[in-house]
């Protein structure tokens, strides 16, 4: 075998660049395309039990992988990843019910949760092991806790963010 068919058994050229897009790649990229067409078409084809199957399905998906991410590659358990989940649905929540765009209110509900988990995770991350799962669970159970005592929060009322239907058909033409 000669050098350069090593390099491109090893995934580079001779002159050293590396090949990204090779045939499972393609093939990955293209499945990928077609699920976010079908999903983006999603609202307009299926029932609103359908959604809310998969959305909620969508909602664990993240929850593993937040998991996944902080005990699988960090070694760190938590137990307060929930509370910044929390945090986001009632941003989203005030956000819509205040009259903002639910498109305009997701990434600006993602900015309250930086604003919030940032700060926090200043002192968590300092903590390890049995600590930083305590910790977390603190944070979790303190968020829920101003929530429900906190009259300008909500005082823990059931809530719902407003259907579309509800906000088209109200909305001035």
């Amino acid at each position: 075998m000669t050098l350069t068919a090593d390099r491109r058994l090893a995934g580079t050229s001779a002159a050293g660049r590396v090949f990204r897009l090779d045939r499972t790649a393609k093939i990955a990229f293209a499945v990928t395309a077609v699920l976010v067409v079908l999903l983006a078409y999603l609202p307009f084809a299926a029932g609103r039990n359908a959604q809310n199957t998969l959305t909620t399905i969508f909602i664990f998906i993240v929850m593993a992988s937040l998991w996944n991410l902080l005990a699988g590659y960090a070694g760190l358990v938590s137990f307060g990843q929930q509370a910044y989940v929390g945090v986001g649905a009632y941003a989203l929540l005030v956000l819509v019910r205040g009259g903002v765009d639910a498109y305009v209110a997701v990434p600006i509900a993602t900015l309250v949760c930086l604003l919030l988990s940032v700060p926090l995770s200043y002192g968590l991350f300092r903590t390890r092991g049995a600590y930083f799962a305590i910790a977390t669970w603190v944070v979790a159970e303190t968020i829920r806790l101003l929530i429900i005592t906190i009259p300008q929060l909500g005082v823990g009322r059931a809530r719902a963010c407003p259907s579309p239907a509800t906000t088209r058909s109200s909305a001035p033409r």
